[in-house]
């Protein structure tokens, strides 16, 4: 796997945009990986370093979409003992929904800035992916064409691109195509 801590950090020009308020920090996406495992954001004064408690803003944080289009916002459960020090999160990655055949399909997400000045976000992921070489194949029996299923690809948010855009294609097709094919299908239509 690969790791990653990430630093959204809103810029001094960024205005969140009525239309996407997601587009400031950490815009709608599926990891590309197997399975994502990353630790609870929190919220930091930029000026201090120092962590807040708490939310500086209720509506910033890690937000999904479900399958049948519901907005979720990610939050600790108000449990004793459940908090940031001691809980891990996990999302489904494509390289799982190809695996699958669409029986696990990929998380998509997105971080809302806070509308705050001088708050960053902080994280860390892990990305759990396959070989490079490995071939994404579904299991045996199955489509390949039915890795994502018709309604997760309609309850997509606009800017993540459908998997039959990336996987089945030209340059990564069902037979042949490997993760780093896959990896780099993947980026280019982020990017």
């Amino acid at each position: 796997g690969k790791a990653l801590i990430r630093n959204h950090n809103q810029s001094k020009n960024d205005n969140e945009s009525k239309s996407d308020p997601f587009s400031s920090w950490c815009g709608w996406h599926n990891d590309h990986s197997s399975l994502t495992g990353l630790v609870i954001g929190q919220f930091v004064d930029t000026q201090t370093g120092k962590f807040l408690e708490g939310k500086p803003d209720p509506a910033a944080g890690l937000y999904i979409r479900s399958r049948t289009g519901g907005l979720f916002q990610i939050q600790l459960p108000k449990d004793k003992g459940v908090s940031v020090n001691n809980t891990l999160l996990f999302q489904i990655g494509e390289s799982s929904q190809i695996h699958s055949g669409g029986i696990l399909q990929a998380t998509p997400h997105a971080v809302r800035g806070a509308n705050v000045p001088k708050v960053s976000r902080e994280s860390y992921a892990v990305f759990m992916q396959p070989k490079w070489d490995e071939v994404m194949n579904v299991p045996k029996g199955v489509n390949p064409k039915n890795a994502q299923s018709a309604q997760a690809a309609k309850q997509l948010p606009s800017r993540v691109p459908t998997l039959a855009s990336r996987y089945g294609t030209k340059t990564c097709p069902f037979t042949t195509c490997n993760y780093a094919a896959f990896t780099q299908e993947s980026l280019s239509a982020y990017h």
